[in-house]
């Protein structure tokens, strides 16, 4: 597919301004820079990085313009904390090698994974030797200088250290981030606040630098007020509710106790364990729709109902 210059409108690091300014852009299928989401807050704004000519050098043109010529140099630009060699073994455009369309759209994709890069452009450059100067003109992801929690008034800060993965002074990877809102949702839902809601917050500081911040509301532990079988015919709620391990509703003293708190994990075991009940008196055809859980306006309470279809007992 054919190379052209397109007018791309790219938004600034933070989203406060836009700037329409001219990007080389390899034309591959869907385009392969358009995955990979550099500065986001969550549900809010979202920066995609382009494949910019913020680097380019006066004398350079597009790489396009040098298909089928053969290489001199391979040069990399706008490092400051990876290591040149690092990127270099990573392309596969080489010294005395003809520049490829194919070969180019492979090394942009190959370092777009790397996780390191926001922008990148490929650059070339006529020599008086009549070959060609390849440069891959890179601007590098901001590091994280701290990483800190807000909102956290159940579990405490060191607590949620343990869960995420992303570190003071690492490379910012927002993919990353959004993998630990999900693992500090999982640890809140272990330790019974079922409502807890997490989001994240990135703020530029310094150059190159961010602050990462996880936002969170985390209610109080849910009980469960009451549970209700529907359509159960063979045998009685309290006999169903026996079946159950841990989810149970609570009483007066269950926000001391946590016998009535719900936890969705040990739910969902709950649920096969009736299942398997239902299988060993006989009703191999026993099926539950998915559970209707509704919540409380002061958001303390549960009622779950469950919708079941015995079918007939084989002995």
């Amino acid at each position: 597919m054919p190379l052209r210059i397109i007018q791309k409108l790219c938004q600034s690091r933070l989203g406060l301004r836009n700037t329409l300014r001219p990007t080389v852009l390899m034309m591959i299928g869907l385009g392969a820079f358009e995955s990979s989401t550099v500065y986001a807050q969550s549900q809010v704004n979202a920066v995609v990085p382009s494949v910019a000519g913020a680097h380019r050098a006066p004398a350079s043109a597009n790489i396009g313009e040098f298909i089928g010529k053969k290489i001199e140099q391979v040069q990399v630009s706008g490092l400051k904390r990876i290591e040149k060699e690092a990127v270099l073994a990573k392309v596969g455009s080489r010294v005395d090698g003809l520049v490829s369309q194919d070969q180019v759209s492979a090394d942009i994709r190959t370092l777009f994974a790397m996780g390191y890069f926001d922008e990148i452009s490929v650059l070339g450059e006529l020599l008086p030797s009549g070959q060609v100067q390849v440069t891959y003109a890179l601007k590098e992801r901001p590091v994280i200088s701290k990483v800190e929690f807000e909102g956290n008034e159940k579990l405490t800060e060191a607590d949620l250290k343990e869960v995420v993965h992303v570190k003071d002074w690492s490379i910012l990877d927002v993919n990353q981030v959004k993998e630990d809102v999900a693992l500090i949702q999982k640890r809140y839902e272990e330790k019974g606040f079922y409502l807890a809601k997490v989001n994240y917050e990135i703020k530029s500081t310094a150059p190159d630098e961010v602050v990462l911040t996880f936002k969170i509301n985390d209610f109080d532990k849910v009980q469960i007020k009451k549970i209700t079988f529907l359509n159960n015919k063979k045998y009685t709620d309290e006999q169903l509710k026996a079946q159950l391990g841990e989810t149970r509703e609570g009483g007066f003293l269950s926000f001391l106790s946590g016998s009535g708190n719900f936890k969705d994990s040990a739910f969902k075991q709950d649920l096969q364990r009736l299942l398997y009940w239902y299988l060993d008196h006989g009703y191999i055809k026993f099926r539950y729709e998915n559970p209707v859980i509704t919540v409380s306006d002061d958001k303390k309470w549960l009622y779950i109902s469950i919708y079941v279809d015995e079918g007939d007992q084989y002995s």
